[in-house]
């Protein structure tokens, strides 16, 4: 019977039933008339009444809920709550928003703490950015809590590198702005990373974009020293750091045509973020942060 299966037909008459408890219960008048699981899967996608748990099952493939809505479908969904470990109630203290605050109470530890914690600048960015703004990142070892902290509320709204190649965030950031002129975007970016295509400052400046750069001074190629240790335990950096000379981003960017501060203290992140979010035009904050490799 299964390798006669087919897609319900929303045209057909009744309800048709894809998952139910117990087997003797409803009497099968046709081959299309039901459908469950061949196997140990779960979460497969409701196309006409559907009987579910309330915790993973459903979870699995929520979405259907909107596929049925858009398409008009003439369906009901019978969610049976169960009251099991996977239920809402149990959800609700290690969902994503359960994390977020447990996450946010930890990095708040180093509100105070100087040179700037990159996660502590991190927390300051993601709130102070306004809910349409997009944002670019590129911060590596600085953003390593970005999805922890920032939700996503469209599917343009975060852009981050598909693999290991550095160096994109800057000039990918102005391709954004110019395919978004409605909408604010952040740029975050190492400062190593920033080396890469430097001269995307000018472009945005040029085209006067509501591009906001915040640039993550830590001295040098974090992500490299990091590496180096973790794969061949060697501490010996070579090449790493930008001291000597220093590079002065703020100067940098002004001679590019941006506004541009640059901030050491703790405390003025989040006037300053919020101030640069909400302004037109081109703008770039460096953040001078902790050298910690680890």
């Amino acid at each position: 019977m299964r390798g006669d299966a087919r897609p319900c037909d929303p045209g057909r008459r009744g309800p048709d039933l894809r998952r139910a408890r117990s087997y003797g219960l409803r009497p099968h008048r046709d081959r299309y008339g039901y459908h469950a699981l061949a196997s140990g899967g779960i979460g497969l996608p409701a196309t006409a009444l559907a009987v579910a748990g309330d915790g993973s099952s459903r979870m699995y493939s929520i979405q259907s809920l909107w596929t049925a809505a858009n398409h008009k479908l003439p369906l009901t969904f019978v969610i049976v709550n169960n009251g099991g470990s996977q239920g809402l109630a149990a959800l609700s203290t290690r969902n994503w928003a359960a994390k977020r605050k447990a996450l946010v109470e930890q990095i708040s530890k180093a509100s105070q703490t100087s040179p700037i914690d990159p996660d502590w600048l991190a927390l300051q960015v993601v709130e102070a950015m306004p809910d349409n703004a997009i944002l670019v990142d590129e911060g590596l070892t600085s953003s390593r809590q970005i999805i922890g902290l920032r939700p996503h509320r469209d599917r343009y709204g975060y852009h981050a590198l598909a693999s290991g190649g550095i160096g994109w965030g800057l000039p990918a950031a102005v391709g954004v702005s110019l395919a978004n002129p409605q909408r604010p975007v952040v740029c975050y970016s190492g400062d190593g990373s920033s080396m890469y295509s430097i001269q995307s400052l000018w472009t945005a400046a040029n085209h006067k974009l509501p591009l906001t750069f915040v640039i993550v001074n830590n001295g040098g190629y974090r992500i490299i020293k990091q590496r180096l240790l973790a794969f061949h335990g060697d501490d010996h950096y070579v090449g790493m750091d930008f001291i000597d000379p220093p590079v002065d981003f703020t100067a940098l960017a002004r001679s590019l045509g941006l506004e541009a501060i640059r901030i050491t203290d703790p405390q003025e992140l989040k006037g300053a973020m919020k101030s640069a979010f909400s302004r037109p035009g081109a703008k770039l904050i460096e953040v001078v942060v902790s050298n910690s490799v680890n």
